[in-house]
């Protein structure tokens, strides 16, 4: 004859909270390995992306972004000077693509002849630098520019010049710190009295 043996079933309170914490911690540890893996953190030094990027932000650097897809237009990006002895990284916003050509004249930016209709800064340039004349991109060459478009140091200026695709690191995906800018950075249309206010 086969006989069971009743299982005593003891209730233990703080069981389930023990286990939500376990697991808590466990979605803290994996997302920390995935950050760590695909992304990298710079700060914001200056006055330049004003004000999508202002002066301390901390952001996540997608690096892995570009070797699945080539940069786009407007993509905020990271890349090495090629000033030596300069060891801060650069942050701008692509506007001119390889093979395209760019030229600033009457305070607006234009590709390839064409005013530039869509850019997300509504600003008037009041310094073309090189880009007074046309400047034809080379094979994996990006203009780039600050969103403060009359306090910037970029591909108008021959410290920063043209932006090789080798010299990118990654992609600027989100701002974590100040909690107050938490969020992405794609500008909606800024316009000069909120860079200048």
């Amino acid at each position: 004859m086969i006989t069971f043996k009743k299982r005593e079933i003891i209730y233990r309170p703080y069981e389930p909270v023990l286990k939500f914490i376990v697991d808590i911690v466990m979605i803290i540890c994996a997302a920390y390995l995935f950050v760590m893996a695909f992304f990298n953190n710079t700060s914001i030094v200056g006055h330049s992306m004003n004000d999508t990027l202002k002066d301390g932000d901390v952001v996540l650097i997608n690096r892995i972004a570009y070797d699945f897809f080539e940069p786009d237009r407007y993509d905020v990006v990271v890349f090495e000077p090629k000033v030596a002895n300069v060891s801060q990284h650069y942050v701008k916003r692509i506007i001119g693509l390889p093979g395209e050509t760019v030229q600033i004249k009457d305070g607006r930016i234009y590709i390839d002849g064409r005013i530039l209709e869509d850019d997300v800064v509504d600003m008037e340039i009041y310094n073309a630098g090189v880009a007074a004349e046309p400047v034809q991109l080379g094979q994996n060459q990006y203009f780039v520019l600050g969103d403060n478009r009359n306090n910037s140091d970029d591909s108008r200026f021959s410290n920063v010049g043209l932006v090789s695709g080798d010299s990118i690191l990654g992609k600027v995906w989100l701002v974590v710190y100040p909690f107050s800018n938490f969020g992405g950075t794609k500008a909606e249309q800024i316009t000069e009295e909120e860079t200048t206010g």
